[in-house]
């Protein structure tokens, strides 16, 4: 007796239907082929989905009529059954394409782009030392001020990376303030000569190129000094911008991380090589140096041990030295720094990064971070950090809105909006 596969398959209905089953096969790889370079939505991937199994439907009706009873036109009922069937197909259609719709606009809008008038940008200052060398000195104040006004939430204050792209600009004010959407700019220099130090800043209205407020500070080079001018021109400008300050934002800013002039300046030299692009190893490897002899001069420089341990998570991230002491000295440096100021904003950061390119323990990574923002609210690196999280986690919505913020904070920083626009690419919200 022949089999049963043998049976269906002088069928016309097994015949039709394993003809469409295999077209229906080769549309879904070209799908899968031609969404990205033809930019096809997932709504009408949805689509193109259930058109196919619609039109399986449609084969089979044709085949069992056609080919099973031997019919060769259609009658009335035919007819009703494919016009029934067309009707459900695009009203399930048109259901997906709207609730695709819907909930892109539900998990994503994009910034207005307004103007905060609270905002402002912190240029690079000028050295006006006789030396080169001190251009790190000069660097690190513009940093310390810039992080300073970052704990002001009131403030919303334009990222490192995007301001530093002004140094040496022939750019106007205006220009400058356009591109950044900063509406209030911050200016000087530094000039560092034997035992004295001098800072000269002006504040200026980007719309209408006035001097709102501007100061000259004139110091002897003690460390107690450096940080009382650092807190005294955040203090300054939130006044003259009219910021109010709560009871703890104010202590963090008069906060004295060291008294040890050496050491502090040993920890400015290694932000200089921290900071510099790329994360290279010799620019990590020099920055290490200068963070262990900082602590080493003062143990008690909570700062400088925070900043040791973001170091050795970006050697261990980067697999310059990918091992379990490396992952040691990342954990003990966070704790040390946040046993001698468990407020401390880099402390938190330092935990978080460890967690994350340490351990890849996302959550309680998150949960730092979160403590982070809490003392340092205009901070875009922790934005960017919980972004990248989130992203990780498959939270996108999270994602997309973590990386918007630190967009607008840091406006000109390629990498947050490369960031920003491979997790769109993800979501094929091209």
């Amino acid at each position: 007796m022949p089999s049963l596969l043998q049976r269906l398959k002088k069928r016309k209905l097994f015949q039709w239907a394993l003809a469409y089953l295999a077209g229906a096969w080769l549309i879904f790889q070209g799908i899968e082929v031609l969404a990205e370079p033809w930019n096809l939505s997932e709504a009408v991937q949805r689509s193109i989905h259930v058109l196919l199994g619609i039109g399986f439907l449609v084969t089979l009706v044709l085949a069992w009529y056609h080919g099973e009873k031997g019919r060769q036109r259609a009658s009335g009922v035919e007819l009703l059954i494919l016009a029934g069937i067309l009707v459900i197909a695009g009203a399930a259609v048109a259901l997906l394409g709207r609730g695709s719709q819907d909930r892109s606009a539900g998990e994503y809008e994009a910034p207005s782009g307004t103007l905060d008038e609270m905002s402002i940008a912190v240029l690079p200052f000028a050295n006006r030392s006789e030396l080169q060398a001190d251009e790190y000195f000069t660097d690190g104040m513009h940093d310390e001020i810039l992080t300073r006004l970052f704990e002001i939430g009131a403030l919303s204050v334009r990222g490192r990376t995007s301001v530093m792209q002004y140094r040496d600009s022939p750019k106007n004010a205006r220009d400058i303030g356009r591109e950044l959407n900063a509406r209030y700019l911050l200016e000087g220099g530094v000039q560092r000569a034997g035992g004295t130090v001098r800072i000269n800043l002006q504040l200026v209205d980007a719309a209408t190129d006035e001097h709102v407020w501007a100061k000259t500070y004139d110091r002897q080079l003690t460390v107690e000094n450096l940080l009382n001018v650092q807190g005294e021109v955040a203090l300054q400008v939130a006044d003259a911008l009219g910021a109010k300050l709560t009871a703890g934002e104010t202590e963090g800013i008069e906060a004295r991380p060291t008294d040890d002039l050496e050491a502090y300046d040993l920890y400015l030299r290694g932000k200089e090589f921290y900071l510099r692009p790329g994360y290279l190893v010799e620019n990590l490897r020099s920055a290490e140096r200068m963070f262990d002899q900082a602590v080493e001069r003062d143990p008690s420089f909570a700062l400088g041990h925070a900043w040791l341990s973001m170091v050795h998570s970006m050697v261990y991230w980067f697999r310059y030295d990918q091992t379990d002491e490396r992952q040691r000295r990342a954990r003990l440096s966070a704790d040390r720094a946040l046993d001698l100021d468990p407020e401390l904003a880099d402390a938190h950061l330092a935990l978080g990064t460890y967690y994350y390119y340490g351990l890849r323990d996302y959550d309680s990574a998150l949960e730092a971070l979160s403590r982070a923002e809490q003392r340092r609210p205009g901070d875009s690196e922790v934005r960017t950090t919980r972004g990248a999280i989130y992203r990780r986690q498959g939270k996108w919505k999270e994602a997309i809105a973590a990386l918007e913020q630190a967009a607008a904070l840091d406006p000109r920083n390629v990498d947050i909006v490369w960031e920003l626009g491979d997790t769109h690419r993800f979501l094929r919200r091209y």
